[in-house]
């Protein structure tokens, strides 16, 4: 009889192979990766500007046939509060129910009308950059995938990743210039 067979469990990491230094700038940090899941932070780096921030608008794109992502958004710490958490002022954050299937991520996380804007400079922080949220991606099968940070610099091009202000008595907002760069971050999975 023969020897029933081995399932080798797959095991994935992420690497971002191009240095992102800018300042401004929001841009990925690889956390950890245990088995087939990686973690990723996305960073915000305001160390020469403070800048007041109303909404964070994010817009995140993978290959949903290599990768799946695995975070939940209630509840998650960003630089506007808790995501739909139990405070005044914390932010509402929305994000689309399809992840998986359309590989983006999209996602808006707005401060309640009438909360006063959260200002923002990493300057103190030890690494001179302050966490905007974390996600975990899973390597669904064998294979790489980029995890790309979606953003276009023309301020007219909305729902990419984007730092906005609101201006006074208005319900329109300003983008902030601050670019945002994945570093090419590649989510590989293997055996």
């Amino acid at each position: 009889k023969p020897a029933p067979l081995a399932v080798i469990p797959i095991t994935a990491d992420v690497t971002i192979p191009r240095a992102v230094s800018a300042d401004p700038l929001v841009f990925f940090e690889r956390v950890a990766a245990v088995e087939d899941t990686v973690t990723l932070r996305v960073m915000l780096r305001t160390v020469m500007v403070t800048y007041d921030v109303d909404v964070i608008d994010m817009d995140i794109k993978f290959d949903p046939r290599l990768v799946q992502m695995v975070s939940q958004i209630d509840g998650i710490t960003t630089p506007l509060g808790v995501c739909n958490g139990p405070g005044l002022c914390d932010p509402n954050c929305l994000s689309n129910d399809d992840v998986n299937t359309r590989g983006e991520l999209i996602l808006g996380m707005s401060l309640i009308q009438g909360c006063p804007s959260i200002p923002v400079n990493t300057a103190s922080q030890p690494n001179g950059a302050v966490p905007i949220l974390t996600l975990g991606f899973r390597g669904a099968t064998i294979g790489s995938s980029l995890i790309e940070i979606v953003y276009d610099p023309n301020p007219l091009v909305t729902g990419d990743c984007e730092i906005l202000k609101s201006e006074p008595g208005s319900t329109l907002f300003t983008e902030h210039p601050i670019p945002c760069d994945d570093g090419g971050a590649t989510l590989t999975a293997s055996r």
